[in-house]
């Protein structure tokens, strides 16, 4: 008669353990992104026109291929950001 006692319950650790491993790797995984979240929080901003936006005309030209050029005058709203940057 053979003995499998022993081999179940070796079998039931390392799957205890390869749960064990998963979980803690999920956890890890979940407070990575909670940081970088936190980080990107700051810095991104929802794009919006702000009062003391500017208007300034620019003259879009495109040249086709065939040589010829179309154009037309475009108008941009500039405004700065909090954080130095500017919005177009």
């Amino acid at each position: 008669m053979l003995n499998k006692k022993g081999e179940t319950i070796t079998e039931t650790l390392i799957s205890v353990v390869i749960v064990a491993i998963a979980f803690i790797a999920l956890q890890t995984s979940i407070i990575a992104a909670g940081r970088v979240n936190k980080k990107a929080n700051g810095l991104i901003r929802n794009f919006d026109i702000r009062q003391n936006a500017t208007n300034t005309n620019w003259h879009l030209s495109i040249k086709h291929n065939d040589g010829s050029v179309s154009g037309n005058v475009v108008t941009i709203k500039k405004s700065s950001g909090e954080n130095g940057y500017y919005f177009y």
